[in-house]
């Protein structure tokens, strides 16, 4: 109780993670909530470099450095109006967290191959595989919110990111693509956002303790959807800004108890199976990934 109180937290919340992370663990996580967020932006490839990048923010007078881990991210330090830029108005960045940034790498996405982004929302993820990929290939983009499409094409249109092709989740049987089978599918699920209270401090509000308990059920039946659309050998790309097991390890544990076809390939850091990043050590949001391959 007196956690929720000092940092303004939901009190079923706070007892959750003490139970899990203990009253030390939980404080740690719940200051850093409290921490105003660092800008980070990804570097658009298709179009400069990050030295090009981190150059024209030093000739601006504002001070920007490397990302720790993303090989395509710079931290700003100073919080100014870049959107109202020539920079950003001709493509040469997004902004993008470095653990948003850190899961598209993971994927080890290939020039040529054929992805399906399910939940692409505004296509942050599509444009960031799009600059690992070099343009090469198709990005399948998709999102139940049917305008969001248009958002995706106005910023790939800026980024110059040519084979994102935004498409009608309800017409997918229709497309080339999905009839002949995908390489590589990213389920960015719809979750409890968790992770992200540092930059969304109003979304701890909004979210209730009955979500924890829907949430898996959703998240597990887009990747049932998705599935057959996956070639052999393929992989599956499980991922939430949630902190909470459940939406995580739990919705893995069931696809792979339902589906002997898929198994688990460890993504995680020093071999562990599932690549997570808990903010407070890695200033990020909070993220989780898993991968699963179709054997």
């Amino acid at each position: 109780e007196s956690l929720a109180l000092l940092y303004s937290f939901p009190l079923w919340l706070v007892r959750r993670w003490v139970e899990r992370y203990g009253f030390t663990g939980t404080e740690n996580l719940l200051a850093f909530f409290h921490k105003r967020p660092r800008l980070v932006i990804r570097t658009n490839t298709l179009k400069i470099d990050r030295e090009e990048l981190l150059e024209w923010f030093k000739r601006r007078g504002l001070c920007a450095e490397r990302t720790l881990r993303s090989s395509c991210g710079v931290i700003l330090n100073e919080r100014k109006n870049i959107l109202d830029t020539e920079a950003f108005r001709d493509g040469w960045f997004e902004i993008q967290d470095e653990g948003s940034q850190l899961v598209c790498q993971k994927m080890e996405v290939r020039p040529g191959e054929i992805i399906w982004d399910v939940c692409a929302g505004g296509g942050g993820k599509s444009l960031s595989l799009a600059a690992i990929m070099g343009n090469k290939g198709r990005i399948v983009a998709t999102d139940l919110r049917t305008y969001k499409l248009d958002e995706i094409k106005k910023r790939a249109k800026r980024a110059g990111a040519f084979n994102i092709f935004p498409a009608d989740l309800g017409r997918m049987n229709e497309l080339t693509s999905a009839q002949k089978g995908f390489d590589k599918i990213l389920v960015d699920a719809p979750c409890s956002g968790t992770g992200t209270f540092s930059r969304n401090p109003d979304a701890k509000w909004r979210i209730d303790e009955s979500w924890l308990t829907n949430l898996p059920a959703e998240q597990f039946s887009i990747i049932e959807k998705a599935l057959p659309y996956l070639k052999k050998n393929g992989r599956l790309y499980y991922v939430t800004c949630s902190l909470e097991p459940v939406e995580n390890e739990g919705v893995v544990q069931k696809v792979l108890s339902v589906h002997p076809e898929m198994r688990k390939i460890p993504c995680g850091e020093q071999g562990g199976d599932f690549f997570k990043l808990w903010p407070v050590e890695s200033g990020t949001d909070g993220f989780f990934l898993a991968t699963l391959e179709k054997i």
